[in-house]
């Protein structure tokens, strides 16, 4: 079976046997510069390396301080071995100890969250796809892949050590330096993915005459659900070895050990509140609105930054009505993630969401305090692609919340004042007592 080293998360070079390097992953380059395996090696263990490469045989050995085989600042245990008469691979494994001791813990889990979030920000992207040109789809693609949060920079000029290939152009990026090494495999195949995913869509989409809003809310979901499987494996595989490490290290060690396993529980708990986001029935049934808003609540909160406050107000009694609850909730996602991105992070934020009671309907109402939006615009922001954000966003979400609201024949209003806030109101017509 054929494998690519570039899904591999440890350190991993093909050689053959003058040293020279044939192959290397992400993982290797960023520890490692250089064309032969010699110009990494220390002076004192070269001749040790070239006996076992002239005489087929294998190297395992871990490093230590007076030990040292290695130009690198990071201890490994190496593992040299033959694939074939003519090549080597260089496995090189991270000491436990001086993994957990060095290695950024909020680092990590910091693009942990940007992976979740750029999951997130792709499942908006695929709903816009049968509404954009294909020139309009590549920016907005290019626009996804720079906001992502790990990505430094992208061109079509050659460039850094990393390319997605999209409509049969090559885009060369180079992610963030600080980056854990054993994310980076990770980062890339989402980016790949995704690449391969939107343009099978767009395709797709593009021939179909009339394609209707809410058909097209299916293939978006099937495909996001599909994604997150890249993203849930290799998490609790990573959940178990973190598990199994626990007899297996020193004491000092286990704060980093307990934030990891902590931080995967949570990341893993976020993956299934978005899977039941977007995966469902297309057909109405008898949903309670209280339920449905509390799933939604609970991934913004994890998805918010420290500065803002997410608060549902609601009563004990379940407030039932006809409806698709993964549209709705892609609805009341929409509008916290405005409301999120209305307040910043520049001083604290509230969202606030009621529920009132009426004789024949339920009155939502989704308020912040953040920058507001000018009456002019008032009018133009369930426009599809009207948007007013300089950095991020092509402008489809509160279409969608638009459409979806239509749908459920709800009526939706808003009201707002600039650097006081936005409140959004949602009149749903309560479920009929046969």
């Amino acid at each position: 079976m054929k494998i690519d080293i570039n899904n591999l998360n440890i350190p991993v070079a093909i050689l053959d046997k003058s040293g020279n390097i044939i192959k290397s992953n992400f993982s290797f380059n960023a520890f490692f510069k250089g064309n032969n395996i010699f110009d990494i090696i220390n002076p004192n263990f070269q001749s040790s390396i070239k006996t076992v490469l002239d005489n087929n045989s294998t190297l395992y050995i871990s490093e230590k301080k007076n030990k040292k085989i290695l130009n690198s600042d990071n201890y490994f245990t190496i593992n040299l071995h033959q694939i074939n008469n003519e090549k080597y691979i260089l496995e090189l494994y991270p000491k436990t100890k001086e993994y957990f001791s060095e290695i950024n813990v909020n680092t990590k889990l910091k693009y942990l969250y940007s992976i979740l979030d750029f999951y997130y920000n792709s499942f908006s992207f695929l709903l816009s796809l049968q509404y954009l040109s294909k020139e309009e789809l590549i920016d907005n693609m290019l626009d996804l892949i720079k906001n992502s949060g790990f990505v430094s920079s992208i061109s079509t000029e050659e460039f850094g050590n990393y390319y997605v290939e999209f409509y049969d152009k090559i885009y060369y990026y180079e992610l963030n330096n600080d980056i854990p090494l054993n994310l980076i495999p990770y980062i890339n195949n989402s980016i790949d993915v995704l690449s391969k995913y939107i343009e099978k869509t767009y395709d797709y989409v593009s021939k179909k005459d009339g394609s209707n809003v809410f058909e097209y809310l299916e293939i978006a979901n099937n495909l996001i659900v599909g994604m997150f499987h890249e993203i849930n494996n290799p998490l609790s595989i990573v959940l178990m070895k973190a598990e199994m490490l626990d007899n297996l290290i020193e004491e000092k060690y286990k704060p980093y050990l307990n934030s990891i396993v902590e931080n995967i529980y949570r990341i893993i708990e976020i993956t299934g509140l978005f899977r039941s986001l977007v995966k469902g029935e297309k057909s109405q049934s008898k949903i309670d609105l209280i339920e449905t808003i509390n799933d939604v609540v609970r991934f913004m909160r994890h998805k918010a930054p420290s500065n803002i406050k997410i608060d549902f107000n609601h009563s004990n009694t379940p407030c039932y009505i006809m409806g698709n609850k993964q549209e709705l909730m892609i609805v009341f996602s929409n509008l916290i993630e405005n409301a999120i991105e209305a307040i910043g992070e520049n001083y604290n934020g509230l969202v606030n969401i009621n529920i009132s009671e009426f004789s024949k309907l339920y009155t939502v109402t989704v308020e912040d305090n953040g920058e507001g939006i000018p009456k002019e615009n008032i009018k133009r922001i369930f426009e599809p692609f009207f948007t007013t954000k300089s950095k991020h966003g092509m402008g489809y979400g509160l279409f969608f919340v638009y459409n979806i609201c239509l749908k459920h024949k709800i009526e939706i209003n808003v009201e707002s004042e600039v650097n006081k806030g936005t409140k959004f109101i949602l009149k749903i017509p309560k479920i009929r007592e046969e």
